[in-house]
Formats: structure tokens, sequence, C-alpha cells
């Protein structure tokens, strides 16, 4: 393989306990032609130290400086992104691992997919293997592990409701960062707009098998749990929290329409459109327009929660978080 050159992208706060070996499981890949920007966050450990010790060991590893202050996950992705330059760009958390071959397995899967649809933006993401703290293996799969749908981040209708696109297993083509950026503040997750905007306006991709050890523990902002009946019922005697997360997602999706409606085609205009106004029509509209547009979660226990919480909610221009 060719020493093309991609840019790894790895925000960073408070990552001491578990940056080394996410670094050092890339710096372990088949493919070699990576480079590293990473961004300290503001953090209270000795993040920034282990950051400068690899720079300078290593001068593919670039560390950004700015006056910016603490910006939180999201918008420290987003300032990162600003900074890439290549062709190719990955998203990278700081407490997981890689496999050796996930950049080539990456690039190899995009580069198919810029031959089918040149010109478009393009994403790629994979499946993750599961794992605890010291990279005990908790599931081998964290689709199955979730009851997720894969499939969903090609359909727009879906995509709007839940996100099934995990960020540190992203590949992003050129095209797809410059059209992503800039990620607003209004984001629920970079990776969810940025799956949004792929499905929107370009095509989206998958492998299905695992490419990262996805490490959870008790610092993860955000972490996989089983999706079992006691996780069910543990979200439906928290309904507050069930109706602001649904409420997120239909604000999401006004403020995608904004920036995106006049460069999305008809058919996904207006089924964001659709869904982003949800709430202004009757409740008998609502299922009728879930049914037609597919606003679907993955699994039928996840709707009949959506359901209930659109048909909880009353009608209104905008209802506030």
């Amino acid at each position: 393989m060719s020493m093309h050159s991609i840019d790894i992208i790895l925000p960073a706060c408070n990552g001491g306990t578990y940056l080394s070996r996410q670094i050092e499981s890339i710096q372990a890949q088949s493919f070699a032609g990576w480079n590293i920007l990473t961004r300290d966050d503001g953090s209270s450990d000795a993040t920034p130290e282990i950051i400068r010790k690899y720079a300078d060991a290593d001068e593919r590893i670039r560390v950004i400086s700015d006056d910016q202050g603490k910006l939180g996950v999201v918008q420290n992705f987003a300032c990162l992104l600003g900074h890439t330059g290549a062709d190719h760009v990955m998203l990278c958390d700081q407490d997981d691992v890689w496999l050796p071959d996930k950049i080539s397995k990456s690039l190899d899967h995009m580069r198919k997919m810029e031959k089918a649809s040149p010109g478009l933006p393009i994403l790629v993401h994979s499946d993750l293997r599961v794992v605890d703290s010291s990279l005990q293996e908790i599931a081998p799969s964290f689709g199955r592990f979730q009851h997720l749908n894969t499939e969903s981040t090609g359909k727009i209708g879906r995509l709007l409701v839940q996100n099934v696109a995990v960020g540190c297993t992203m590949i992003m083509n050129r095209r797809l960062v410059d059209v992503s950026l800039p990620i607003p503040e209004s984001a629920l997750m970079h990776d969810w707009w940025i799956a949004l905007v792929a499905c929107a306006l370009g095509r989206v991709g998958y492998i299905d098998e695992p490419t990262v050890l996805y490490r959870q523990h008790g610092s993860n902002t955000l972490g996989s749990r089983r999706y079992d009946m006691n996780r069910i019922l543990e979200r439906l005697r928290s309904s507050e929290q069930v109706l602001s997360d649904l409420i997120g997602t239909i604000h999401q999706a006004g403020d995608f329409l904004n920036v995106y409606g006049e460069t999305m085609d008809n058919d996904r205009c207006n089924t964001v459109y659709r869904y982003s106004t949800m709430l202004r029509r009757a409740r008998i509209v609502r299922l009728v327009d879930i049914v037609r547009y597919g606003f679907y979660k993955s699994g039928l226990l996840r709707n009949m929660a959506t359901a209930w919480a659109l048909l909880s909610l009353p009608v209104s221009e905008r209802v506030q978080l």
C-alpha cells in the first residue's frame, strides 16, 4: 500500500490513564502514512505532558495550541477538523485501542466507495469490540451488543432519530470534512452531525467487523451499556430524559435543515423538514409520519418508547429543552 497521508483527529482531556496505549496502537498500525493532530482541552492530569512526550519522539504527532480555552468534546473535535489538510481524516478517542489493520481496512473501503461515487462526501464506519478497562472482552460486536441496525446510516429518516455510526471508527474523505464544518454548538454529537451530512449529501459505508477495542470505564463521555430489559425499564422510569433526548433530535434536525436545506435533494429535504416540524402537527399525523418517512430506531422496544414520547408531547411551534 502506498504512503498516502491520513490525518487522525485525537482530542484529549484528562485522558492520562489510557492515552499512551491509544497512541501506541496507532504507531503499531500496518499502515504508517498517518499524522495525528491532537489538542488538550484543559486537562487537570498529566495528559499535556504525555502528548508532548510522544510528539517530541514522533514527528507525525502534531500538537495544536491555541487560546480558545475549554471547548468541550464536540467543539474540540470540530476545532481539530479545521486544522486538517489531508485527503482522508479519521476520528479517534483517547481511551480506546485500534486494531492493527484499522487504517488500511478503512482506507481500502473508502477508496472503493470513492471510485464508485467520485466527488461525493463519503463516510465509512465499522463495528467495534467492546472491552472493559483492562481490555478484557465484554462483547465481540458493539452492533449486536446494542441490537443496532447498521444500515440505518444510509437512511436519513432513521439517522435523524438515532445515530449508529460511532465516531472513533470513522474515516471521512476531504469533501465530507469540508461540507461538515463548522459543526454548530447545537449538534448533539460531532459524529452524529457528520453522519447526517454524509447521508444527506453523499454516501455512508460500513465495515462489518471490529476495528477498535472500545474501552468501557467509569469516565467515558459516552459509553456502551448492554441494551436489555433492565436498560429499557430504566429509560421508561426516566421519562423526562427520554422526552428531552427526543426534543434534542428534533432541534438538531431543524438546525441541520437551516444549514443544508438548499443542498439536499427534495426527498431528503422534505424528510428532514417533516421531522424537524413534527411537534407542530396533531398526534395522529405524527404517527403517520413515523411510518411514511421511516423515523425508526433499531428494535421494537426503542420504537415503542419513541412513539410514546412523540405522542406525549403537546402541539407546539418549538418545545424547549
